[in-house]
């Protein structure tokens, strides 16, 4: 999408997640990737990386500096990066309430927010039918 959206001469490399392409990054057998926040966090603020734009329609509030995509003049470009949380489908539905709560409190495992946005982890209000309507829109 981003190679069409910015009409550049780019070369899809597939990797087996996120650490291994910062990995390539970092021994500069790559030149850029698309990774989420929580895969090069450590290497950003180490200053080993540098952010040049989000995928996402709005800035993030770890980065306030970064532009999106579309701000950078790539306005056909997007990309969000989703996390669903999934249970078995007889998983009891007072387990499936505990689990939207925490969730959707930011308080998952008893972490608390600060953790989950430390990550760049945003959950939002409509977790539970939010992720149904994405999944069933992406299969």
């Amino acid at each position: 999408m981003l190679k069409r959206a910015a009409n550049v001469n780019m070369t899809y490399v597939p990797y087996p997640g996120a650490a291994p392409a910062v990995n390539a990054l970092l021994g500069e057998h790559l030149t850029s990737a698309l990774v989420d926040y929580a895969g090069v966090a450590e290497q950003l603020k180490a200053g080993k990386l540098r952010a040049l734009a989000t995928g996402s329609r709005t800035r993030i509030e770890l980065l306030p500096g970064v532009p999106t995509a579309s701000e950078s003049g790539y306005t056909d470009y997007e990309a969000e990066l989703w996390i669903g949380v999934v249970a078995p489908a007889k998983t009891p539905k007072e387990t499936v309430s505990q689990l939207a709560g925490w969730f959707t409190s930011g308080d998952a495992g008893g972490r608390g927010q600060g953790e989950a946005c430390r990550a760049g982890v945003h959950s939002g209000r409509d977790v539970w039918c939010g992720f149904r309507r994405l999944y069933s829109q992406a299969i």
